[in-house]
């Protein structure tokens, strides 16, 4: 969402990596009001149902399966963070 009315879909990230290396796709939707409230809307609702697990590397909030218990769902997440930071790093 740009300005109100103009729109970007796709996925395209405003990075050097998908600039040069990688296949992506946008489509600029101008002039559609409703289509720009509906994705503000969209993004609303779901960063409402939204929870923190984790902030500034500390885990803040459990979340996991349901049946998973707390040790598991701890460990997992230990397990995944190395993976997502290495994005940032190849960013």
């Amino acid at each position: 969402m740009i300005d109100g009315e103009t729109t970007l879909l796709g996925t395209y990230n405003f990075d050097p990596r998908s600039a040069n290396l990688n296949s992506e796709l946008m489509v600029v939707c101008r002039g559609q009001r409703d289509l720009a409230a509906e994705v503000l809307a969209s993004i609303a609702a779901r960063e409402a149902a939204s929870v923190r697990v984790i902030e500034r590397g500390r885990i803040v909030q459990r979340s996991g399966r349901p049946g998973e218990s707390p040790l598991k769902q701890r460990f997992r997440i230990l397990l995944e963070m190395p993976i997502a930071n290495l994005f940032d790093f190849l960013l």
